[in-house]
């Protein structure tokens, strides 16, 4: 950044004082359990009455323990739930990549 504010002074505070919080949290991979991601997605079509999104979610695990988890409105409107359930599809394939 080339000019830094106040504003973003807090932000860096605000997530030097998360780390500072969790720095006693880790992950734990047992050693009996073969590193291999599983990743499960599924969603709900149209089931927001007002607007007619579909909820995606996925959960993505590295060997036995969940690496990253996720539920949210799509969004656009799917047509159909083959449609939503294959945009949740991409939207977890995108996590994967990006892993």
């Amino acid at each position: 950044m080339s000019a830094p504010t106040s504003i973003h002074f807090g932000h860096l505070l605000r997530v030097l004082r998360y780390l500072q919080g969790a720095s006693s949290q880790c992950l734990f991979y047992a050693s009996d359990s073969p590193l291999q991601l599983h990743a499960n997605s599924d969603s709900t079509w149209a089931s927001d009455l007002i607007d007619h999104h579909s909820i995606t979610g996925y959960c993505i695990l590295l060997g036995s323990s969940p690496r990253t988890w996720k539920s949210k409105k799509q969004a656009v409107v799917s047509q159909s739930s083959t449609e939503a359930e294959l945009r949740a599809l991409a939207t977890t394939t995108s996590e994967i990549i990006w892993l």
